[in-house]
């Protein structure tokens, strides 16, 4: 939310759900044996610098990856438990001068319809949405378990096909320390590789480098 409130770049992505409190969970009892009541407090709030609560807002990205599914279940039990106060406080801070995004946003959401990947992707997502919040139970009984988990790792599968395209769009290359590094232990440069293939075939980070293409034009 900084970055977006001086300016100093774009955010790419989805949206967060928007807690921006912590709690802990202290016992009622002194005796830890026996406990059987707890309460929960809220020890801190978070606060963007226009000085109001991201709760039940969340981030909004300059430029949205992929289709917004909603909120998970988990997410939609929390909504009865936000305290989404504001807090009137003048800060001063100097941001960047406004740049319009609009050609820029227009162009990302044409390559994202366009492309059989993140039309995949968010099939997908909604399919192992609707699956998950049918888990109310699970068994754990070995054979159970597995016959449960086995469909969710079809669709993670499916996920890892469409998420990543062989196209090159840029080249992904090692500083010259990590090269050094590698040349002196194979694990590592083993690894390297694989996370260097990762970053050139993903399709959201191929898209956002897109997005920085076109905000560099500007």
């Amino acid at each position: 939310q900084a970055i977006q409130d001086y300016r100093r770049g774009v955010v790419a992505g989805s949206a967060t759900f928007g807690k921006a409190t912590s709690q802990i969970v202290l016992p009622l009892q002194r005796s830890r044996a026996e406990v059987t009541q707890y309460v929960k407090l809220t020890t801190h709030m978070y606060f963007g610098l226009d000085g109001r609560t991201h709760q039940g807002r969340g981030v909004r990205p300059d430029f949205t990856l992929g289709d917004s599914d909603g909120l998970s279940e988990r997410e939609e039990r929390l909504l009865n438990y936000l305290e989404p106060h504001s807090v009137e406080r003048n800060v001063s801070y100097d941001p960047w001068p406004l740049v319009a995004l609009d050609d820029a946003r227009n162009a990302s959401r044409d390559r994202q319809a366009r492309s059989v990947g993140f039309e995949t992707v968010g099939d997908l997502t909604s399919e192992l949405k609707d699956r998950m919040e049918d888990l109310d139970e699970v068994d754990l009984e070995l054979h159970a378990f597995f016959d449960t988990l086995h469909p969710l790792q079809v669709l993670a599968e499916k996920y890892r096909t469409a998420a990543y395209r062989s196209q090159e769009v840029y080249r992904v290359r090692n500083h010259a320390h990590e090269q050094r590094i590698e040349s002196m232990d194979d694990h590592r440069r083993e690894l390297n590789t694989e996370r260097r293939s990762v970053i050139a075939e993903d399709i959201y980070i191929q898209e956002s480098y897109f997005i920085l293409n076109d905000c560099m034009a500007l």
